[in-house]
């Protein structure tokens, strides 16, 4: 009984200072709760605003489709009809121009390379045959 009335006594000397200690807790708690829930209002907001603007886009995005479909409705007359036919018709001997020529390019550059190694390679083999030919006179051999 003796340790529980020490602890007993410990708490009614203090207990004005625990009751401060509380106060304090509160307060911090308080600020704290004031603080969220002032960032919480802003970013509500914001969240509203970018609601807002989403469905502004959304909405944009159905009147250039609506737009689209209303102008690809209108029929071609005869000669706007040839006049794009003949783009696409250009279009495709460019293209078939241009893959044959990055073919030669690419056929020619394999041929260069090849030639390169082949010039390099012809040099090497004459240097080794004329340092051969120093180092075997030397010793009478070949």
């Amino acid at each position: 009984m003796n340790i529980i009335s020490q602890v007993l006594e410990a708490i009614a000397s203090n207990l004005i200072l625990l009751a401060v200690l509380i106060a304090i807790l509160i307060v911090i708690i308080t600020i704290g709760r004031t603080i969220t829930k002032v960032k919480t209002s802003g970013t509500s907001a914001r969240m509203a605003e970018i609601g807002l603007d989403s469905k502004k886009l959304e909405i944009m995005s159905k009147r250039a489709y609506l737009e689209g479909l209303k102008n690809a409705s209108m029929v071609l007359t005869d000669n706007e009809r040839k006049k794009i036919d003949s783009v696409r018709a250009d279009n495709a001997v460019l293209s078939r121009r241009t893959l044959a020529m990055m073919d030669e390019v690419e056929e020619r550059t394999n041929r260069l390379e090849r030639g390169a190694d082949l010039s390099r390679l012809s040099r090497t083999l004459d240097k080794i045959k004329r340092y051969e030919s120093g180092i075997f006179k030397n010793i009478g051999g070949r």
